[in-house]
């Protein structure tokens, strides 16, 4: 087998029908196509016999990738998200490209019509991606350069930018200058989507610092640490530490979307509430300073704080 496609899917009809049919016409004995199924409300199904389908309960993109690095057996692996779509030539492009034995391939893409524009079309082995765009989904990897390595299902997000993080140093590239993937960038469901709106549990942490110096060095054990659970971004105009590529990604100013900042003050930065969660809810309309009520959740709180997350919510609350 010389390539494996996974395809992530949750919930990503009648998108995955469509990419599925687009790849029918083109899959050979060459490639395998393992579509991961990451606990859809209504199970996927398929028609198509060429493709390898696996069922999980749902654990994220990084898990249902995961799977799929698990089950593959081709020489090369390629990502495709189930709600995106390929041209009718991807796999002949990336077939000539493979002939020339690399350990990594850079595709060009470009969104479909949606809610924002852009194209990046490759013209040089030199060129590399914006630096918002460290996605698995535009490159084709040698599994024996993966090896082991996995996605963090710590994160719901920026996963992949981990993982290439982790596989891509150093190795032989290769790069397909013709547009073969197609991004769909206005998906009403997206991760993306989801976590800008405030409804995913996850984290992204923004610094901001205009001149990030070669003392500086905290920045680095910091930046680890948090790379271990969440999306980490680095605005700055100079970074004099390049060890902080390995776990940030690093960006000029811009706007910016996240959970925490920290560094520099700028109004760049946009705050993401997460949702709220608790073990334990108390909600009380209308409460007082001192009172029966109160003094019940007063007493109640502090008995048991120590073995629950508790939330006391109130519309109003008046003086005595």
């Amino acid at each position: 087998m010389l390539l494996s496609i996974i395809i992530p899917a949750y919930n990503a009809e009648p998108y995955l029908s469509n990419l599925l049919t687009r790849l029918s016409q083109q899959v050979n004995e060459d490639v395998e196509v393992l579509v991961i199924d990451d606990g859809s409300v209504a199970p996927v199904t398929t028609s198509h016999r060429f493709v390898k389908l696996y069922r999980q309960e749902n654990g994220g993109a990084a898990s249902a990738r995961n799977k799929g690095l698990d089950e593959a057996t081709g020489d090369y692996i390629a990502f495709i998200d189930a709600d995106d779509l390929v041209t009718e030539d991807y796999i002949e492009k990336v077939f000539e490209k493979l002939t020339e034995k690399p350990d990594y391939v850079y595709l060009s893409w470009e969104t479909m019509p949606g809610a924002w524009s852009y194209k990046v079309q490759l013209k040089s082995v030199e060129d590399e991606f914006p630096p918002f765009n460290l996605c698995v989904w535009n490159r084709i990897y040698k599994r024996s350069l993966i090896g082991k390595t996995r996605f963090n299902t710590k994160k719901l997000i920026a996963e992949d930018a981990e993982f290439i993080r982790d596989v891509q140093k150093g190795k032989k590239k290769a790069f397909i200058p013709d547009i073969i993937y197609r991004y769909r960038a206005d998906t009403p469901n997206s991760l993306t989507k989801r976590f800008s709106e405030g409804k995913l549990d996850t984290h992204r942490a923004v610094y901001h610092f205009r001149h990030v110096t070669k003392d500086m060095t905290y920045l680095i054990d910091e930046i680890r640490e948090k790379d271990r659970e969440a999306e980490v971004i680095l605005m700055t105009e100079q970074n004099d530490l390049p060890e902080l590529v390995d776990h940030a990604m690093i960006v000029k100013p811009m706007q910016m979307k996240g959970t925490e900042f920290y560094g520099e003050p700028t109004p760049y930065f946009q705050q993401i509430n997460l949702p709220i969660k608790a073990q334990v809810v108390i909600w009380t309309a209308k409460t007082y300073d001192i009172g029966g009520i109160e003094t019940f959740i007063y007493a109640f709180c502090r008995c048991l704080c120590k073995y629950y997350d508790i939330i006391v919510l109130y519309e109003r609350m008046s003086p005595c």
